[in-house]
């Protein structure tokens, strides 16, 4: 149990690393955006309209536009090998799962 927790606790502290989101944007691209168990879309689709002309927080070419389609990715880190039977934070341990999916899994290695 001490192991699992010292592993989570690695976890915690490598997604706030630049080179560990620039890994898992890489593992979103591959996966072209989608869930890798059930394939759905990770997004929100959001319509963009003038009330968000100076909010800088929305990209400059979204914000110039009248109205645009704007997407938000939302999703789950799962562990391949869950971390509680001796999976490691590598970036080939993971994946990236919907919510409900990873759930599902818990802690099962599929």
């Amino acid at each position: 149990m001490t192991n699992y927790i010292t592993k989570r606790k690695e976890f915690d502290l490598l997604k706030k690393r630049t080179f560990f989101n620039k890994q898992i944007n890489k593992i979103l691209e591959k996966q072209n955006h989608r869930c890798f168990y059930c394939k759905e879309l990770f997004c929100d689709i959001f319509e963009v309209g003038n009330r968000y002309k100076n909010n800088t927080s929305v990209p400059k070419d979204i914000r110039d536009l009248p109205s645009q389609i704007f997407h938000l990715d939302k999703y789950t880190i799962d562990h391949v090998i869950p971390l509680s039977k001796n999976g490691t934070n590598e970036i080939s341990n993971l994946r990236l799962a919907c919510l409900i999916c990873n759930c599902k899994k818990h802690n099962k290695i599929i």
